[in-house]
């Protein structure tokens, strides 16, 4: 499955970096807005490995921009982070009532890509265009 999902990844970037980091990234990242961060994180790292062994160039930006991924894009639904889930329980808990998925998910989808996006272009400033380490 993972050589799969690289070989699709390879053919929508074409093995450029930038875009591969890119892809890699955010999808870490959307990934980890519906399951835990590690796991998000987890399921990507062989996936890269599958990329790294058919010949693409993954600078260590790709491994910068997952971690960003997996942080912030985990924060948008309240099944994304466990800390998420802790204060949803609190919230009930202390009387403030129940916050439904689809009430955090219209805040955190803002907060989440906003973050993901200065992460990225500072990155990408960082990095040369996310083609660097």
């Amino acid at each position: 499955m993972t050589g799969t999902i690289a070989t699709s990844i390879m053919h929508l970037t074409g093995g450029r970096p930038a875009e591969l980091t890119l892809v890699v990234g955010w999808a870490t990242g959307f990934l980890s807005a519906l399951l835990a961060n590690m796991l998000a994180v987890a399921a990507f790292l062989p996936i890269v490995a599958q990329l790294k062994a058919q010949g693409a160039a993954c600078p260590t930006s790709v491994y910068w921009l997952m971690l960003f991924g997996a942080t912030f894009m985990g924060n948008m639904t309240s099944i994304g982070s466990t800390c998420n889930i802790i204060a949803c329980g609190m919230s009930e808990k202390r009387g403030h009532g129940v916050i439904s998925f689809i009430g955090w998910l219209k805040i955190g989808i803002i907060v989440s890509l906003a973050s993901m996006l200065l992460a990225t272009l500072l990155l990408a400033l960082q990095t040369r265009g996310l083609s660097a380490g």
